[in-house]
Order: structure tokens, then sequence, then C-alpha cells
């Protein structure tokens, strides 16, 4: 008999992962006879359950090293504000210090599970290195087999983001967008209906989708962990778009029969090195989250405005509140 044959592959999977993540999250970090450690997940896979607790350890270890604070400069910030001056960026880290005192004038390296506080003890930030397992990791990149062409057709130099002075040559490298509801350029008001992202609309898009089933779950889950009002947010969410689907857009319903993340917008990004700029598109009490996989060392994320460095090693996963922070990579 099948054992996961029960098991969903949209949203509803992630809700499966996220109570078990949560429990035992308490359990590490909260530990006592009020946290007690949950029952095992007997329908899972035995790699998903390991990369499942690899995820929740190192929440847990971040979560009790908070040595940083950092207020929350998001109300100095302008409209759709880039992060791409150098010497405005130098003044946010004036007015807004770290506390961190730089090593022989180099900022900090960070190298091992961190939360970063914001005003009022918000978590600003969560840093998680190795927090992917590398099962996970190797899914993730068995996903890109369908796709080779499509990333290369992406490079197309209108801006810096698909700049080919960015990507690595010689390498599979390109910038694609998936969502199965986006608002697309030029229609974002909101009377307007969204619609299943171009990226998505492909058969290999589709397989991609599905081929990221599991990761996405975990990532997912983690974030009910880190920021659970967001989480819930974009749950119900999900449950209103899939209703919607059913009875409006085929398409999009094909899409989030494999879609198991709460988000509804991932960029992959293969091989590219960022300049120094600040992505706008987000508000202050919401988490975008960078993952990286892959084979390579002494990769950085430079975040001038918080003054620090942090280790990008393989199986990292960042999580930060918006607009999010000057970096680069």
């Amino acid at each position: 008999m099948d054992i996961q044959s029960d098991l969903p592959s949209n949203y509803k999977l992630c809700e499966r992962f996220a109570e078990y993540m949560r429990q035992r999250f308490c359990f590490l970090a909260f530990s006592g006879p009020k946290s007690p450690q949950p029952a095992p997940l007997f329908n899972i896979p035995v790699d998903h359950t390991i990369a499942m607790h690899q995820m929740v350890a190192k929440l847990a270890e971040a979560y009790q090293n908070r040595s940083i604070e950092f207020r929350r400069l998001a109300e100095d910030l302008g409209h759709k504000e880039s992060g791409a001056a150098v010497d405005r960026e130098a003044a946010f880290l004036v007015k807004h210090p770290t506390g961190i005192t730089p090593h022989e004038g180099f900022p900090p390296v960070l190298d091992k599970p961190t939360i970063i506080l914001g005003e009022g003890d918000t978590i600003v930030l969560w840093y998680l290195p190795g927090a992917l397992a590398n099962n996970t990791q190797k899914q993730m990149l068995s996903s890109l087999e369908s796709l080779p062409d499509a990333l290369q057709k992406s490079i197309v130099g209108r801006n810096w983001r698909t700049n080919p002075d960015y990507f690595q040559p010689e390498s599979l490298s390109g910038c694609l967008e998936f969502a199965p509801a986006i608002h697309q350029l030029g229609h974002s008001a909101w009377t307007d209906i969204p619609s299943i992202s171009m990226a998505l609309k492909t058969k290999s898009g589709l397989a991609w989708a599905s081929k990221m089933s599991y990761p996405s779950t975990i990532l997912s889950a983690a974030l009910s962990i880190m920021h659970p009002p967001m989480y819930n947010a974009r749950l119900r969410g999900m449950e209103t778009l899939s209703a919607w689907a059913a009875e409006n857009d085929e398409l999009m319903g094909d899409a989030l029969a494999d879609w198991s993340m709460v988000y509804t917008n991932i960029s992959l990004i293969a091989n590219w090195g960022t300049p120094f700029h600040r992505d706008p598109h987000s508000r202050s009490n919401w988490y975008d989250i960078l993952v990286s996989v892959g084979e390579y060392k002494n990769y950085y994320l430079d975040i001038l405005t918080l003054g620090v460095k942090l280790e990008y090693s393989p199986g990292t996963a960042i999580a930060f509140s918006g607009p999010s922070p000057s970096w680069s990579q």
C-alpha cells in the first residue's frame, strides 16, 4: 500500500507539515512539561521528516541567539527606495545603528543561526545557515532539469536584474518568475484580476512546480514559526484563491494543484550576482525568504544597512522584513 497516497500536493500539505514543525519548535525552543515532543508523522517519507527536523533545529537555534539589535528604518525610506545610493545607506546606518563594532574596518560575518531584532523586539531577520537538508537541495536542483531553455531566454538585458553581466557565463543561468496568481505589469489596481505568470503556464513550468512540492512545503511551514500572522493570512488567501480558480480560471487551478507554498510568487535565480540595491515591493510587517542551493563557497550577502555580512553557503535560508535592507551578493 502506498502510504503517501493520501497526502495532498497543494497548500493543504503545507498545513500538515506546519502543525508538526510548530510543535517540534516549541519542544526544542521552550523545553518543559508544557512543550511535549510531538508524535512522528508516519505517512511522511523519511527524508522529508529529516528535512523538517533540520529546518526546525536551525530555527530553534536562531531563536535562542538574539545578540544583535536593529532599529527598523522603514519609516525613513522613500517610496520604492532602491538602496543603490551608498552615501544614503551609510546615513541610514548612522541614524539607526546596529550596535555592532566592525573589526578593523570590516563588517562582522555571521555564520551561525541568528535572529536580528527591531523595535519592540520584533524579529526583522532570521538567518538560518544549513537549514535545508541535502536531499531537499538535491530535489530543488533536479527541478531545474526542464528549465535550461527558459532560463537562458530570460537573460534579456533590459535592466540589471536580467543583464548578462551579472550572470555567470557557460553555466545554467537565468531568472524566472513563477506565480499562480500575479498582477501582471501594468495591471496592479485592486480591480484587476490576478492571473498565472507566463513561466508557470508552460509544461516545463508546471513540472517544476510539481517537483518543488516538498521543498516549498517545508519553507512555507517554516514561515508558520517565523511569522504566524503572515502565514495564517497567506493560508486563508490560498484557500480563497483556490476556490475562486476552481470556478473561474482552469489554468490557475492546474497550477494551484501542485503549488504547496503559501507564497504566491517565487523568483528562481540561477548563477547570479547582484549590485547594491533594495527590493522595495514589500511592507515592514512582511517577510521575504531567500534560499540558496548548489555547490559553491565564499559567497556572502552584504547588508550595509545592518552593518553585517551573512555567509551565504548552500542550504541557507534567510527571512527578512520589508522594505528589505539594502544588500548585494
